[in-house]
């Protein structure tokens, strides 16, 4: 396949977050394409903001001559460009590097509508409510194409609650890294009110989701309830018939449980 990062400047970020919105929009004419956006900041280096691209293709391509789909993200000059032409171990292997193991950390996450202004307004809280106040933090957007929609619902109806006549969408992961127990409230505190607060926004913008995906949400979101009453009730009722006594939701630790966050009350 190829894949890689790229890394860019703060002056490049209006270009990076077009080329997102633009990519996820155009998915169609390209679904093989995959890609994210993130933003960052580090505390020992304050003030300045991070930003990076992660573009993967599975098929290995001469640079002079990438996908159609890449053109918006490759127009953007970056300061550092590992992408090539490697096997999805070695892909791997630089994506866990990213995170390295030893630390306190948190994930949250919310969907939205495809939209550049929440994309926007989204980045630039980030960078005036998060950024630069914790040891590592980042905001993440990946996209949910409408053909991936489509391909989810293909089976019989789409799981999550998502409709592809009502995307693309796109998810973003909070992540926050720290080292020091003392400091574990006030972060979960933060990246509630962080996730609290841009969810607002994108319901007075008419750009809002329900959807929480599992994968990237906090222990303290309620994910099943992102899915759509019907799909919930549906699940609740498979769980009354083939785990009547409710071992997996009451005896069963961690998990996303039914009837609430495996760590119940919030921060």
């Amino acid at each position: 396949m190829w894949g890689g990062s790229r890394d860019h400047t703060e002056v490049d970020i209006p270009a990076l977050r077009k080329a997102f919105v633009n990519m996820t929009n155009n998915a169609p004419d390209d679904p093989n394409a995959a890609h994210w956006m993130i933003h960052a900041s580090a505390q020992q280096a304050p003030g300045l903001k991070i930003v990076s691209s992660e573009l993967e293709y599975p098929t290995q391509f001469s640079p002079s001559a990438p996908p159609a789909i890449f053109k918006d993200y490759l127009a953007i000059p970056a300061t550092h460009d590992d992408t090539a032409n490697r096997t999805l171990a070695e892909i791997t292997v630089l994506l866990n590097n990213s995170m390295p193991p030893g630390n306190r950390q948190t994930f949250w996450s919310a969907a939205f509508k495809n939209d550049l202004g929440i994309v926007d307004y989204i980045g630039d809280h980030f960078y005036s409510a998060v950024a630069g106040k914790y040891p590592i933090a980042s905001i993440a957007y990946q996209s949910i194409s409408k053909p991936a929609l489509t391909a989810m619902a293909r089976n019989g109806g789409n799981a999550l609650g998502l409709k592809a006549a009502e995307g693309p969408f796109f998810h973003v992961l909070l992540a926050i890294i720290w080292q020091d127990v003392s400091q574990d409230a006030a972060i979960y505190n933060d990246a509630k009110a962080f996730i609290d607060n841009i969810t607002a926004e994108a319901k007075r913008r008419n750009v809002a989701s329900n959807y929480i995906y599992m994968n990237y949400a906090s222990p303290y979101q309620k994910v099943v309830e992102g899915y759509g009453s019907t799909n919930a009730a549906k699940l609740k009722s498979i769980a009354n018939k083939y785990d009547p006594t409710e071992v997996f939701q009451r005896l069963r630790p961690g998990g996303f449980k039914l009837n609430g966050a495996p760590f119940g009350t919030s921060p």
